[in-house]
Formats: C-alpha cells, structure tokens, sequence
C-alpha cells in the first residue's frame, strides 16, 4: 500500500467524523499513532514491546546485531488486549475515571 492511499483514507475518515460533529479536528496517520502509544502505556504495555509494535525499526546494537526475536507473540497479545480495550469503549463498558453518567448517578 502506498503512504498516499492510507494518508488520503485517513483524511477521508476524520473529514467525515468532523463533518458530524463526531471530532473537533481533522486527524493525521500520526496522531492515531501517537493516541495508540499513549494508551498503550496507560495499559502498562512496556516501552520495549510498544516500540516493536509501532517503531519504524529500532536501532542500536542489541537490536541490530544480537536480538532476533521476533516479538510475533508479544506484539500479537498487545493487539489482542488494545482490541479488547478499544471495543469496551465503543460499547461503553469502559470506566472513565470517577465520571458517570447521569443515568447512573440518578439510578444510585
């Protein structure tokens, strides 16, 4: 896939959320990166496996010269957990905090 085909789907996605009112702002690639590693490490995900998954490559020679670990069943358990997180929010189930909606808080 070409940089450009996935930049053009990404402008397309966030024009039509901000179009109802479902974001303030157009979003880049980018900020959905930075959003992902952001609430990778809210989850307690380490640094070193965030880096595998989302890292253009990482550098120094450990990584280059001695660890050829592939990270396939790390990388594959984060996904699964980010998965897990990111449709508890769609669904709702997710607590955010100390905040609560109205319905709860007349409820109790």
């Amino acid at each position: 896939m070409r940089p450009e085909t996935l930049s053009a789907a990404v402008f397309e996605i966030s024009s039509a959320l901000v179009d109802c009112c479902r974001s303030r702002s157009v979003f880049q690639g980018k900020d959905i990166r930075r959003t992902c590693e952001t609430m990778l490490a809210g989850m307690g995900i380490s640094k070193d496996i965030r880096a595998q998954l989302l890292s253009h490559g990482l550098s120094g020679v450990q990584d280059r010269h001695y660890d050829r670990h592939g990270y396939g069943d790390e990388k594959r358990n984060v996904l699964k957990s980010w998965n897990d997180k990111l449709e508890a929010l769609r669904k709702g189930d997710h607590p955010s905090g100390n905040v609560i909606s109205i319905d709860q808080a007349k409820a109790a």
